[in-house]
């Protein structure tokens, strides 16, 4: 089996993030390894969890998702 692809989630609205956590959760290979509501927060997790993905929305409060990238 191969290995598993490591997301993080970065949406302001925590609904969303709920949603998706769920829906992308269940596929098999994808492991969410963290979430973020700005951009300057998904700064910080990126750096700390090494994620392979980042699922980012672009209008974010204060750092942007673009500028964050």
């Amino acid at each position: 089996m191969s290995e598993s692809i490591r997301v993080l989630l970065v949406e302001s609205q925590a609904i969303v993030r709920i949603g998706l956590a769920e829906v992308l959760g269940n596929e098999p290979g994808i492991v969410i390894v963290g979430e973020a509501g700005d951009g300057a927060e998904s700064v910080l997790k990126a750096v700390a969890l090494q994620p392979d993905v980042i699922l980012t929305e672009v209008y974010l409060p204060g750092l942007g998702g673009l500028e964050a990238i």
